[in-house]
């Protein structure tokens, strides 16, 4: 592991402890919900963990995330 992903890892943990993701994700999600209204077909681009997918799936919406990353392809969940 080179210096540079040990420092963004070592950051994210702090940041998850902080619970500074919580309230970022939180006001992303007031401001995407603003923005596509009452649609019940989403599609996320770049969902990288899913978490703002997760968030409008848990709402009744159906989400259809797509990402490249590699660390997410092992992380997939459905929720129904």
């Amino acid at each position: 592991m080179n210096i540079f992903k040990l420092f963004y890892h070592i950051v994210v943990g702090l940041m998850g402890r902080l619970h500074v993701y919580e309230e970022r994700t939180g006001k992303y999600l007031s401001y995407f919900k603003h923005h596509i209204g009452n649609a019940k077909v989403i599609v996320d681009v770049g969902c990288g963990e899913g978490a703002f997918s997760r968030a409008l799936a848990y709402e009744g919406r159906l989400v259809i995330a797509l990402d490249i990353k590699k660390a997410a392809k092992g992380n997939r969940k459905s929720i129904y």
